[in-house]
């Protein structure tokens, strides 16, 4: 992990929605609520269509040496968080870069233009986070 440091997003719906659109993402059909569990009953309660699910947590030295074998899809737009207290905005530009036919990003840099085509999906996840 790098010495940089960002400032932590908070895992909050409301800051994250506030986040997104101050990126200029609309969230008209698509916007971030709490899960409060995965029982069938709580899973009602969220909203659907459901197009990414943020789920964060803790890593390990244990976590980041099994990261290291797992294969990644060519389907799937990932990177790795190199920047301590990046996981919430990590996160979310995952949600966003892995959904951008959905939301109109066009201008917005770092999910796509330039960025994503000089990061495509076949590139390493540590390579596209170098990046940023």
């Amino acid at each position: 992990m790098s010495d940089i440091r960002w400032l932590a997003l908070e895992s909050n719906p409301e800051v994250l929605n506030k986040y997104i659109q101050a990126l200029g993402v609309s969230n008209d059909k698509y916007r971030f609520v709490d899960v409060w569990g995965t029982d069938p009953e709580l899973l009602a309660m969220v909203p659907n269509p459901v197009i990414a699910l943020l789920f964060l947590f803790p890593v390990t030295g244990e976590d980041e040496e099994d990261e290291d074998e797992q294969e990644i899809s060519e389907n799937i737009w990932y990177m790795k968080q190199n920047i301590a207290n990046a996981c919430g905005t990590i996160a979310v530009i995952h949600a966003l870069a892995n959904n951008e036919e959905k939301f109109d990003l066009v201008g917005l840099g770092l999910c796509t233009g330039s960025y994503r085509s000089e990061n495509p999906r076949q590139l390493s996840p540590p390579k596209t986070s170098q990046k940023v």
